[in-house]
């Protein structure tokens, strides 16, 4: 993957933050290689999300540089979270819960496999 003008060389379990103006392109993919893209909007950024932000860590001060309107949308940040197991856990939970169907959908599924498999 190349990163503004850095050549990255992604590890099976690392994550890669982007800023939205840095040109990125990727390269050669394995046949088992995964790569999962996650857009988010600017309006998901809201005072709100930041007022529930703990401190004014690494990612906090990345997001906040996002969302400027002063700052060049340059910078990008490499987690090697490769052996992090909470991350990982974590990460395969928010695309779980992206690719469950609503509850609503599961339950009327449900109903309707209950009702037309009846014999009346």
């Amino acid at each position: 993957q190349t990163v503004g003008e850095t050549e990255i060389q992604l590890k099976q379990g690392q994550i890669i933050i982007l800023d939205s103006g840095i040109p990125h392109a990727i390269g050669y993919t394995g046949e088992n290689d995964i790569l999962i893209n996650m857009l988010m909007e600017k309006e998901f950024f809201d005072h709100s999300f930041y007022s529930r932000l703990a401190d004014l860590g690494i990612i906090t001060e990345f997001l906040m540089n996002v969302m400027s309107e002063q700052t060049y949308h340059d910078s990008y940040i490499v987690f090697d979270s490769e052996k992090d197991r909470r991350i990982q856990l974590f990460m395969k939970e928010l695309i779980c819960e992206f690719l469950r169907p609503p509850v609503w959908k599961m339950r009327l599924s449900i109903i309707s496999s209950y009702c037309f498999s009846r014999s009346w």
